[in-house]
């Protein structure tokens, strides 16, 4: 099958970082108003899914309500345990997932194809729209394959710790989930973490490929694990972590730490206008500034996160060509 290549009037830039970057400032606006805008009707399906979430739970927040005033009419010491509403809140997080992985696929395209084409002129957000959105699918195909495959490098590990304990339980009579023990839940983290991210850094050229080359997402996994494993793709896939990881951990705790009034705002607007049950207005407060942060990180963070990964992509590239 023939890979897309650039139309008339484009063409494909070199591989180094800088001219990357000059490629994507040479769009002019379009790329910030493409980002802006998908950040924003992600925000809106975001409200939509919580408040569906909400909904799912009201019977619970109403029990843990009840049963609240029920113990302050007693005079009961043990206050009401609003626990049972997570699981109804969990409902949301598989379309959560889905925004965040929509939001990814359409950002990563458009950082692909305003670091790969240029024109004369600047190209305007509707006509970068048109350009991105054939290629969106290929995009979030890569990254739901890749996420089975991070999630399943994360439980073979927890497979491999377990079947450890349970030898180690057999062997020896200790139990190695106690307090003491190597396997509290922190612990287990720690044994998960390694190989999925490893795994997930394998992989992190894999959106670049299907969006540059125009591969299926199991070549574009390959492609992008074969270019990994060169040693000189590691400075590029550290500068392009701390670049992500550095630009959205400042935008969270600074989005975070001035949000922090949001929670009263939005507490005391439930309180006042929708409902009196504390259990719902805490819960709302709670998730408002962790919504602005993230949109805020997704705004800031994902583009030059993308913008460096797809330069490193054709870098490697040119270089694996070479050799």
């Amino acid at each position: 099958m023939r890979r897309p290549g650039p139309s008339r009037g484009e063409r494909v830039t070199g591989g180094s970082g800088k001219a990357a970057f000059d490629a994507v400032r040479q769009q002019g606006g379009s790329l910030p108003v493409l980002v802006l805008c998908t950040v924003a009707l992600a925000g809106a399906a975001g409200l939509l899914a919580t408040a569906l979430a909400f909904g799912l739970a009201w019977p619970r927040f109403t029990e843990a309500w009840h049963d609240l005033l029920a113990a302050r009419r007693s005079e009961d010491s043990n206050p009401a345990h609003p626990e049972s509403v997570l699981l109804p809140g969990l409902g949301a997080l598989p379309a959560v997932l889905l925004i965040a992985g929509g939001v990814g696929a359409v950002v990563q395209t458009a950082c692909a194809l305003c670091v790969t084409t240029t024109e004369a002129g600047r190209m305007g957000a509707r006509r970068l729209w048109r350009r991105t959105r054939p290629r969106i699918g290929r995009v979030a195909a890569v990254h739901v394959l890749r996420g089975a495959l991070v999630l399943a490098a994360a439980l073979a590990s927890g497979a491999l710790c377990l079947g450890v304990a349970l030898m180690v339980n057999a062997c020896t009579g200790l139990d190695p989930f106690s307090s003491e023990g190597p396997f509290t839940p922190n612990g287990i983290a720690l044994m998960l973490a390694p190989a999925a991210v490893l795994v997930r850094a394998a992989l992190a050229l894999a959106p670049a490929a299907g969006a540059v080359d125009g591969l299926a997402p199991g070549a574009a996994l390959r492609r992008s694990w074969s270019l990994t494993r060169r040693r000189a793709a590691w400075p590029w896939l550290l500068g392009a972590c701390l670049i992500g990881a550095g630009c959205a951990g400042a935008v969270w705790l600074l989005v975070r730490r001035s949000a922090a009034p949001l929670h009263a705002v939005v507490r005391d607007t439930v309180l006042a206008h929708v409902t009196p049950n504390t259990y719902v207005a805490y819960a709302a407060g709670e998730l408002a500034p962790v919504a602005a942060a993230a949109l805020l990180c997704a705004a800031l963070a994902l583009p030059p996160a993308h913008t460096c990964l797809t330069a490193a992509y054709l870098r490697l590239r040119a270089d694996a060509a070479v050799d």
